[in-house]
């Protein structure tokens, strides 16, 4: 058997939509992708893979999994053998075979202790959070922060007294329990003669996996000296890699899956009034520097990124280490990724105290893309006015190059670098070459590329089962839509509009007009599309019949074809070395904006 803790690290570490769209063409749908299901014969897409569950099922044939069942069904491979691929893909190490057929007794002694450190985790921060409704300067300093009631309910803050040994009330053996020592929770004095607590007249903020479960502490001090540092994390162990969690992640996680957009700032008071401002989707490093790991997990579950630093000196170069790292590690090429700085000597928290809400939404629409930090900050002009300083340019820029995998983005980059340095892309040593396949090769399934009236459950068959039932709503599409809008299906409109019915919609289609089918000259298959346009639909026709319209069903469908319009004039766009990078950029922001808008 396989223990949940290494199944758990593995899958962590795995992106399940880059796994399948290597042998499956995916596209994206809301929070999900869909695709052709490999699993067996069908014209119309029904296979969902979910990118932040990192499971995939198929409404077609009942096949599910994730990227570990995936491997197996599609690979034939046994169970270990997918285990060994993914380790393979992945860099972790894969132990003795035997010892996932017959755990040995001390990996379970190893389990049973990690079960043991997470109860008693969870039970002093119970005991926190009973002491600070209990302490009065505990609960004042939080107003004068701005934190509610409500907030320090729901991210379970606590309060460590000044006393010694405060958790000896909830731990008798509290001197003799070695477990506390191993999850950090107390120390023992330099001589080893004494034991004390660790965390001691501070603010406590429990620290949660992304099970929810209480894997560490994090103390802010309510008074401000120099006797000990202002902030003090639990010591790391096997429950709790600081460069593996993001503080807020268990709670933001729904809101990053549902909005496909996160934020990611540094404090915890800074996450925590960011939550309380409505910004659900935020998360933080916990005081320290972005980690591959961290922005994997992220990418993971979000198309956009926003990385908020303070605009100091030591801000901007946190924010260049980190615009380096995510060049490093970005596989999607539909992320948008961009940094804010804020004014000086301000933070998150203290900027939505004396700015306000409003202020901080504004100050999000003005972060300034990878790209673009890339490129103004190795080529800024200052630096570009000698040759000595245009090659040092070239040569940072083609060692961030290397780093970074193939893709649309990295061509797009190397494209933009040298119109930026007026100097060949040959300079930087990158022929921009596809990525090859990680996997062997299989049956293509071209699903995409059939004809659209073989969809039948297409948002464009869905839409014209509208528009024969309710003709005013095409009144609404602009003259500017009207350039993209049903384009293969421009003649079944233009009799709509010029003679306001095709057919009898309660029929079943059986009486098409002849004169539609003669004046235009349909060919069979379009009169095909029609016809399973008119066919009698129980959902629509008695909306129409209850509401005495169908604006809303019109309205949904016509922003997700606006938003299937645009990913694909984006994915054109990126082909073309002429376009510059922003205008992509524009049209992918219009597109999330389309995409929470419909999620609303």
């Amino acid at each position: 058997m396989v223990t949940p803790e290494f199944k758990a690290n593995l899958l962590e570490r795995v992106d399940i939509v880059s796994l399948i769209s290597a042998q499956v063409e995916l596209k994206p749908r809301g929070s999900n992708y869909l695709g052709l299901c490999p699993f067996h014969n069908e014209k119309t897409a029904s296979f969902s893979v979910n990118s932040s569950r990192q499971f995939y099922y198929c409404f077609g044939c009942g096949a599910k999994g994730d990227a570990i069942q995936f491997l197996m069904d599609y690979f034939s491979l046994s169970f270990i053998d997918a285990l060994k691929e993914l380790c393979q893909k992945t860099g972790v190490h894969f132990p003795e075979e035997q010892s996932f057929i017959n755990p040995t007794p001390e990996s379970m002694r190893k389990h049973q202790v990690r079960s043991d450190h997470k109860k008693l985790l969870l039970k002093a921060a119970r005991f926190y959070r009973s002491r600070l409704a209990s302490d009065s300067d505990a609960i004042c300093y939080l107003k004068k922060r701005g934190i509610s009631g409500q907030v320090a309910a729901k991210f379970h803050i606590g309060y460590a007294g000044n006393s010694w040994n405060s958790l000896k009330e909830v731990f008798s053996d509290y001197e003799d329990n070695t477990d506390l020592f191993l999850v950090g929770l107390i120390k023992k004095s330099e001589s080893g003669n004494k034991v004390f607590d660790r965390f001691r007249n501070r603010i406590i903020f429990p620290i949660f996996n992304k099970n929810g479960e209480v894997i560490a502490f994090g103390g802010r001090t309510i008074v401000d000296d120099s006797n000990g540092p202002k902030y003090l994390n639990s010591p790391e162990t096997d429950l709790f890699v600081k460069s593996k969690e993001l503080y807020g992640f268990f709670d933001a996680q729904r809101f990053i899956a549902k909005s496909q957009f996160v934020i990611v700032v540094e404090g915890y008071f800074d996450v925590i009034s960011m939550h309380q401002a409505g910004f659900k989707n935020t998360v933080g490093t916990l005081g320290t520097a972005l980690s591959s790991s961290h922005f994997l997990q992220l990418e993971r579950i979000s198309r956009e990124i926003i990385f908020m630093f303070d605009g100091d000196k030591a801000g901007r170069r946190a924010a260049w280490r980190a615009a380096q790292l995510v060049l490093a590690n970005l596989s999607k090429q539909d992320v948008l990724v961009s940094f804010i700085f804020l004014p000086q000597n301000k933070d998150p928290d203290t900027f939505i105290r004396e700015k306000g809400n409003e202020a901080l939404a504004k100050l999000l629409k003005s972060g300034i893309p990878l790209s673009t930090m890339i490129l103004e900050t190795i080529c800024s002009p200052g630096r570009l006015s000698s040759v000595e300083g245009k090659s040092i340019a070239i040569a940072k820029l083609k060692n961030l190059f290397k780093s970074m995998s193939e893709g649309i983005f990295k061509r797009q980059l190397i494209q933009a670098a040298g119109q930026h340095l007026s100097c060949s892309i040959s300079e930087f040593g990158d022929d921009g070459a596809s990525p090859k396949k990680k996997y062997p090769e299989k049956e293509s399934h071209k699903g995409f590329s059939k004809k659209k009236y073989e969809l039948v459950a297409s948002p464009e068959m869905q839409m014209l089962k509208v528009l024969v039932r309710d003709i005013e709503n095409l009144k609404s599409v602009s003259s500017e839509d009207r350039k993209w809008f049903m384009k293969d299906y421009e003649v079944i409109l233009t009799w709509i509009q010029e003679n306001g019915v095709i057919g009898d919609n309660q029929s079943g289609g059986d009486n098409l007009s002849n004169e539609f089918k003669q004046d235009y000259g349909m060919s069979e298959d379009m009169i095909q599309v029609v016809n399973k346009a008119l066919k009698i639909d129980p959902v629509l026709d008695n909306v129409l019949k209850t509401e005495g319209t169908l604006k809303e069903e019109f309205e949904f469908l016509f922003v997700t074809l606006k938003i299937e319009y645009l990913e694909t004039k984006a994915k054109n766009l990126s082909t073309n070395p002429e376009v510059q990078i922003m205008e992509i950029h524009e049209i992918r922001r219009e597109i999330l904006s389309l995409k929470n808008a419909q999620v609303e």
